[in-house]
């Protein structure tokens, strides 16, 4: 049975009025059909499980620092390449304290690599990424994304492609990455390129991204069933509506 989390909303109202000069019409004859509609107990249970399903689909909310992130891609730029390849426990503790000791592109791009590389030692690749970031900002300052300009993708889109009616892998697809308003700076692999298209690209562009982290995924099958009522699959894109059984599961599936 297909699933909605679309819940029966009322009319706005105008607090400021009294009730008889804020509602219309229209408005009085929507709260009086939907009286009517409360009155049948099948209805009010469907409603009930549905509110009970969107607020435990809410409270499953994967968190991921891109989110806190989104209003500058500069910091989600540093945040990712940290936690490329590292947890988000050693990693994030790291970023912000990177943000203390520099905390603009501009500043990092003049930063005492010694320092740096101390600083993100516990991480591993010090040497590699203390350099990548330092770059990654000197870059950022004399060319920073712009929507309206995209730039070649050295990375790769990475594909399991399988056998229709088999579940066993048969090869390995990979194809070019598309352009992106960042690809052109350093350390724009695959998941920079998702997560700021995820988090900080405009419009629905993160409609079309099809990560291979876990963490990605966790966030786009929460998403797409919160706020578009779909199924999703990394492999597939939307599959699906939602339904009642899917719906239950998908907090457990995306929990940590």
């Amino acid at each position: 049975m297909t699933f909605h989390l679309n819940l029966p909303m009322g009319p706005d109202i105008d607090m400021d009025k009294p009730c008889e000069e804020s509602l219309t019409e229209d408005d009085v004859r929507w709260y009086e059909e939907e009286f009517v509609r409360l009155q049948n107990p099948l209805y009010a249970f469907e409603l009930r499980k549905a509110v009970y399903l969107r607020y435990k689909l809410e409270r499953a909310k994967p968190i991921l620092i891109q989110e806190e992130l989104a209003d500058d891609p500069w910091k989600l730029l540093i945040a990712v390449m940290l936690l490329n390849k590292t947890t988000g426990r050693t990693s994030i503790p790291v970023f912000w304290r990177i943000l203390e000791l520099w905390p603009s592109a501009k500043a990092l791009s003049v930063a005492n690599e010694t320092e740096l590389r101390t600083l993100i030692q516990p991480l591993g690749l010090q040497d590699v990424r203390a350099k990548r970031l330092i770059k990654l900002s000197s870059c950022y300052l004399s060319e920073p994304p712009s929507p309206d300009k995209l730039h070649r993708s050295r990375a790769e889109l990475v594909y399991v492609q399988v056998h229709p009616g088999s579940q066993r892998a048969k090869a390995i697809v990979k194809t070019p990455y598309p352009p992106t308003p960042i690809s052109h700076l350093p350390g724009a692999g695959a998941y920079a390129l998702d997560s700021y298209r995820i988090f900080c690209a405009p419009d629905d562009e993160w409609k079309r991204v099809l990560p291979t982290d876990k963490e990605l995924i966790r966030y786009l099958k929460w998403k797409w069933a919160y706020f578009e009522n779909r199924r999703w699959e990394p492999d597939r894109g939307v599959v699906g509506p939602l339904d009642e059984d899917y719906l239950e599961a998908l907090p457990s599936l995306i929990a940590p």
